[in-house]
């Protein structure tokens, strides 16, 4: 089996409570030498959480003023991982795992090594009891309760757990900072983007069944308004992967666009107009965005094979 050096990533841009948990559970992990946890804080804060933390030999403390988490996160990466079999583990801060979560993760990428990346299970706390069918749809995939059968299907890890090699990262170009929290044009699926880079690469998923890992969405994601910014956010990442997946000329795209949006329309009769409109904003924005962007062709490379 392959030896390496493990970094773990947690990204926080807040939440300062649940970030202390998430340290806490790597504070009780058990056998997981050459492993190192990086809080990567780009919150407003001048750190968010204790110091006391740092203390030990194998927590660091990384804050960055970019609110990109991409940017950040490709920051980190450069920072702390020094050889190219560094395993990476990169984590949210609103989950919680035992102590032999770390571990799990580790002997696995030891067993499969560098042709494959990896996901684990889950399961969700603070699912809601009711919600709006409309909007219930716009959620994201943890907050519905997503099963493995899901990444079964689609062969894709939530965001807020998974792991990767260093050589991978290096390969497929980092992520992608135009996308997830905080990039300048306002685009999400930072992680989905990141994996498909992988699978196209010839990485492949491995899941770990038997490993799972606890995410605790806050409350207020559930709020209307807050799904309602996610619908728009949506709406412009995909719109915008679907002009990149056309063909190049502008009014070709112009017209796929516009059709879509037609059947969007045709089925504002079955679903919440105000949500469809929120979705469809944001599909529309996706054009103007992609027009103001001067250099296309790096976008091309990095998304159209995708």
């Amino acid at each position: 089996m392959m030896e390496f050096d493990t970094i773990v990533f947690v990204i926080a841009f807040d939440k300062p409570d649940y970030t202390s948990k998430v340290m806490d559970c790597f504070i009780a992990s058990k056998n997981i030498s050459n492993t190192k946890l990086v809080l990567v804080d780009n919150s407003d804060f001048e750190c968010l959480v204790d110091k006391y933390y740092f203390k030990r030999p194998d927590v660091v403390h990384f804050k960055t003023q970019f609110k990109n988490k991409s940017k950040a996160l490709n920051q980190a990466v450069k920072a702390f991982c020094k050889q190219n079999n560094d395993f990476i583990i990169s984590l949210d801060n609103d989950v919680e795992f035992d102590q032999f979560f770390l571990k799990k993760y580790i002997d696995s990428a030891k067993l499969k090594g560098l042709k494959y990346y990896f996901g684990t299970s889950f399961i969700v706390k603070n699912k809601p009891k009711i919600i709006n069918q409309s909007t219930y749809r716009f959620l994201q995939g943890s907050q519905k309760g997503k099963t493995d059968q899901d990444f079964k299907k689609n062969k894709m890890f939530l965001g807020f757990s998974y792991a990767f090699f260093k050589k991978q990262w290096l390969q497929v170009g980092g992520f992608d900072e135009r996308f997830g929290p905080g990039s300048s044009m306002g685009l999400s699926g930072d992680e989905s983007i990141f994996q498909k880079k992988l699978i196209f690469a010839g990485f492949k998923p491995f899941l770990i069944e038997s490993n799972p890992i606890v995410h605790k969405p806050l409350n207020s994601s559930y709020r209307k308004e807050r799904v309602l910014k996610r619908v728009k956010q949506n709406g412009l990442t995909h719109g915008f992967q679907k002009i990149i997946e056309s063909k190049p000329e502008y009014f070709k795209r112009l017209l796929g666009l516009l059709w879509i949006n037609c059947k969007l329309l045709i089925m504002f009769k079955f679903y919440d107009l105000h949500v469809q409109l929120k979705y469809l904003s944001g599909y529309l924005n996706s054009l103007i965005i992609y027009i103001k962007i001067e250099d296309k062709s790096s976008i091309y490379q990095n998304i159209k094979k995708l």
